[in-house]
């Protein structure tokens, strides 16, 4: 019925073999699939015959949910520095929150896109799923324009997370110097598949499987292995920062 024999599959299962566009638009046609993850999946197919694919968001808000959790739904291994704040995956309701209304978006628009943040922040907190060491930048954390009662429970979740089993929170101190990028950076890797490039600019997310570039950010991150503090610095470093943001007592 698919023009695809049983051999064939079961090579496609196994990695041995890879579809073209049209067997990929043919395949997607046949599940019924939405117009929305049509788009996705002949994304990522470009992705694999191109080894770069760009996608456009809303203004600094990454929203392609389907490429984004098929992207680290399949990698066994990450590393995503975050030079801006909070790195998606990791980030409160209310950060969320806070971050779209400062997007020329419609406020109609929100909710879908915090439930779409949320879908794959519950995706990642799957214990069998992607383990991922993040890198955050003290200058990043700490200019932060938000109400220090939010940053404080922020903190708090980030040092929650760094206590799990899939999840290595590593801050980089403010004296040292680090990548000059458009946005957060991830680098994704899994045993049967090319390592990953995911570049967020703020109107659109670049995904590369180009050597070059993951030679380059791989590169990148060990500088940041070398001088972020160890997981245990960094949660004792967030927890006291937590601390300083207490609200004072009523007198």
């Amino acid at each position: 019925m698919t023009g695809i024999g049983s051999s064939s599959i079961s090579r496609l299962e196994k990695g041995a073999r890879s579809l073209n566009n049209f067997e990929v638009a043919f395949i997607l046609g046949l599940i019924k699939a939405t117009p929305g993850e049509f788009s996705d999946a002949m994304t990522l197919a470009g992705l694999a015959s191109s080894k770069t694919c760009t996608l456009r968001h809303p203004a600094r808000f990454p929203d392609q949910v389907g490429p984004l959790l098929a992207l680290e739904e399949r990698a066994a291994n990450a590393m995503i520095f975050d030079p801006t704040g909070v790195p998606d995956l990791l980030q409160t309701e209310s950060y969320i929150r806070a971050e779209l209304a400062t997007l020329d978006t419609p406020v109609c628009a929100h909710e879908s896109l915090l439930e779409a943040r949320k879908l794959r922040q519950r995706r990642f907190s799957n214990v069998n799923g992607m383990q991922a060491t993040f890198y955050l930048d003290e200058r990043g954390l700490c200019r932060q324009p938000i109400d220090a009662s939010m940053i404080r429970d922020q903190l708090l979740h980030l040092a929650f997370m760094a206590s799990t089993s899939q999840c290595c929170i590593r801050i980089i101190p403010a004296d040292i110097p680090v990548p000059v990028i458009p946005g957060p950076v991830g680098l994704f890797e899994d045993s049967e598949l090319p390592a990953l490039t995911k570049i967020e600019t703020p109107f659109a997310t670049i995904f590369s499987q180009d050597e070059s570039e993951v030679r380059f950010y791989s590169d990148e991150f060990k500088k940041l292995k070398t001088h972020a503090l160890d997981a245990d610095e960094s949660i004792a470093w967030m927890t006291t920062l937590a601390g300083n943001l207490q609200p004072l007592a009523a007198v």
